[in-house]
């Protein structure tokens, strides 16, 4: 009996508390729990904080992108660390990548001739690979699976660094149904 009531309990809170609200503060913590995975030892890194600091306070101006600033949160600490990823040219071949897969192995992303043995699952589309190259062109469309970009660069991050990174707080996403 005693379940049930803090079961309607929370769903009066998740009422009051928009889904919204909930998701930014999520992707919040995922970008907090990523500082704290990164950072040695809890060693103050200004660098790494007012890059959080700033990111956070974008996704408080702006809680409808708060999975996409995630993902630009993310590229910006790969480059902040000196592990910035290449999307201009294939890791193997070096030709001009217009569409790529990303090869988990090596954590690089490859010209789709490279890749052509990759399930089609990994090939990254032209609009894809052009908002991992920052362009300010991109808008986020459809067309743009931010899922499969935030999976890629956390994987990315946690190859280049040597540690599992593990976010509970993403964990949390799936289970949220209003």
């Amino acid at each position: 009996e005693d379940g049930i009531r803090d079961v309607e309990r929370s769903r009066g809170l998740v009422d009051v508390y928009k889904r919204q609200d909930i998701e930014t503060d999520i992707w919040g913590l995922a970008l907090l729990e990523t500082v704290d995975h990164v950072v040695q030892n809890h060693q103050y890194d200004h660098e790494i904080f007012d890059l959080a600091v700033a990111f956070l306070a974008q996704m408080d101006d702006h809680p409808e992108l708060v999975q996409l600033i995630y993902i630009r949160f993310l590229l910006a600490l790969t480059k902040t660390l000196g592990y910035r990823i290449g999307v201009d040219n294939c890791a193997r071949c070096q030709r001009k990548l217009t569409a790529a897969i990303y090869d988990p192995e090596n954590a690089q992303l490859i010209c789709c001739e490279c890749g052509k043995y990759f399930p089609p699952e990994s090939r990254l589309n032209e609009r894809e690979l052009a908002f991992l190259k920052n362009r300010k062109d991109v808008n986020a469309d459809s067309s743009i699976r931010k899922s499969r970009l935030v999976n890629i660069l956390i994987h990315y991050l946690s190859y280049h660094l040597d540690i599992r990174l593990k976010l509970k707080s993403l964990q949390i996403l799936p289970e949220i149904s209003i």
